[in-house]
């Protein structure tokens, strides 16, 4: 029992690390210009229309 429960401590572990070195392997990729600038275009559209919607939707609130 005690050797099954370690042995699940050690993959749970093991799995964790593996997702780690996934993750951080996917960020360093090169490329990831274009997926920024459309990052940034996106948050650029979401600035300037997040005030209007929210003027639309509650015309008495006000903004934050």
């Amino acid at each position: 029992m005690l050797a099954a429960a370690f042995a699940l401590a050690v993959m749970v572990v093991a799995g964790a690390g593996a997702l780690v070195a996934l993750m951080v392997a996917c960020r360093r990729q090169p490329g990831g210009g274009e997926a920024g600038a459309l990052r940034e275009t996106t948050g650029l559209h979401t600035e300037r229309s997040t005030p209007a919607v929210l003027q639309r939707v509650a015309p008495q609130a006000e903004l934050i």
